[in-house]
């Protein structure tokens, strides 16, 4: 009973992180790729700004934010299948919660 708890609670914790970073790696690469882009083009830096809330919407943070959580599910698929394969066919606390 209880690796099934520490299945679900590791399931929720790896969805919530991704959710998080995937976002903000995309942000960060993102704002890099743009001064980078006004260094070797000699633009103004404040295009870096226009190209991010051009690029950040509330429905493609949204998006990643989804996507964030998708990769978190499927990254914890694995660790759930091992933890449930490992689960013992008769639990010792079984006599005490009949």
């Amino acid at each position: 009973m209880r690796a099934y708890a520490l299945m679900a609670l590791m399931l929720v914790c790896l969805m919530a992180i991704f959710s998080v970073f995937v976002p903000v790696i995309i942000f960060f690469k993102t704002a890099l790729l743009a001064i980078l882009e006004c260094w070797l083009n000699h633009y103004k830096y404040s295009f870096v700004t226009e190209v991010l809330k051009e690029y950040f919407t509330v429905n493609k943070t949204l998006r990643l934010v989804a996507a964030g959580a998708w990769c978190g599910f499927l990254v914890s698929l694995p660790i759930c299948w091992k933890l449930w394969r490992s689960v013992p066919r008769y639990d010792p606390l079984d006599k005490y919660f009949k």
